[in-house]
């Protein structure tokens, strides 16, 4: 991964992490969406951005999402 992109990656998710940032505990959550990025073969367009144009990548990351706003909003 890009030393960039990698950066921005871990700041997003850090954010997301009570024990580095305790005061956003219960009003912030991260979603891994690393695991949602499928290969060019496995994609439809297989263009290296926006999770390749892959409808799967986008219902696996909205789940996600989902579910973390579900637990935030309990």
């Amino acid at each position: 991964m890009n030393s960039n992109i990698s950066k921005v990656r871990d700041a997003q998710m850090a954010v997301g992490d009570p024990a580095k940032y305790p005061a956003f505990t219960g009003n912030v959550a991260s979603v891994e969406t690393l695991p949602c990025f499928f290969p060019p073969e496995k994609t439809p367009g297989g263009h290296g951005y926006f999770y390749r144009n892959s409808a799967e990548s986008y219902l696996l990351i909205g789940e996600a999402m989902g579910k973390k706003m579900v637990k935030l909003s309990k």
